[in-house]
């Protein structure tokens, strides 16, 4: 799944390890994604323009991986416990156990956000500490 740029995601709401966002630029809300990950397994479902998924495009921490075209299964050295992030044109939502960088623990609702800190109509790299 292609990387999802945060500096170009707004926060509608979010409650904790979920968070949901939207893009206001064109480029990035066409297409469909979907990447499940749980422990060791994840699986990926993309229906945006990029190349083909394949078994030859294994990154660092996959162990062994198949696919086809728009789909891949993977078994890979677990980071996270449970993450599932679904782009569906111009929304994206992210549900994360632990939370991390790209999917931070959130608590805000109609795109005001009052958790890490007070924000309004802010994306997701904003939020980010410097």
């Amino acid at each position: 799944m292609s990387n999802l740029p945060v500096d170009e995601q707004y926060i509608c709401c979010g409650l904790g390890c979920f968070n949901m966002t939207i893009f206001t630029n064109c480029q990035h809300s066409r297409g469909i994604s979907i990447s499940n990950e749980c422990c060791c397994c994840l699986h990926e479902c993309c229906y945006n323009e990029r190349d083909p998924m394949s078994c030859f495009d294994k990154k660092y921490d996959h162990i062994a991986r198949i696919g086809c075209c728009c789909d891949a299964c993977t078994i890979k050295y677990p980071n996270v416990f449970c993450k599932q992030t679904c782009h569906t044109c111009c929304l994206v939502s992210v549900v994360s156990i632990p939370t991390y960088e790209d999917s931070p623990c959130l608590l805000s609702c109609c795109f005001c956000t009052c958790y890490p800190k007070w924000a309004h109509c802010f994306t997701i790299e904003q939020l980010k500490p410097k």
